[in-house]
């Protein structure tokens, strides 16, 4: 059986026709967020919402889907539950501070204490940074 040859771009154009055809479907036939490299059939039905022509007229060549560009139509946090890929170790503490890591009497000194903990764990829960957005 030979497989079928896919230009790279081709793969594009595919994907984005897919994806706005099923984010209609899913958002009651709300467009999503596009940007379009020049004006064509899928421009003027875009910005007329009516989208849902492409369905019934049958679909527009590859070039046309070619010039469509989508934009960031959704928020999501990548990892959920970050704390499973997370064990209890100890960590090395930051550059500014390496110095509390040796003995002060062989430094001369007694060095800052630094306000990070060297725990993973109570590290990443003090942050306050992880979850915006």
């Amino acid at each position: 059986m030979s497989a079928i040859s896919v230009k790279p771009l081709d793969e594009y154009i595919l994907l984005t026709e897919e994806e706005m055809l099923e984010y209609q479907q899913l958002h009651h036939r709300n467009v999503p967020k596009v940007t379009f490299r020049m004006e064509n059939r899928i421009t003027q039905l875009y910005v007329r919402r009516q989208l849902n022509g492409i369905e019934k007229e049958g679909s527009p060549g590859l070039d046309d889907w070619a010039c469509r560009f989508p934009l960031k139509n959704f928020e999501f946090v990548y990892c959920l539950d970050y704390a499973h890929i997370l064990d209890d170790k100890a960590i090395s503490t930051y550059k500014r501070h390496w110095d509390q890591v040796y003995d002060s009497a062989l430094l001369g000194y007694t060095s800052e204490p630094g306000t990070e903990s060297r725990r993973v764990m109570l590290e990443v829960l003090s942050r306050t940074d992880i979850f915006d957005k």
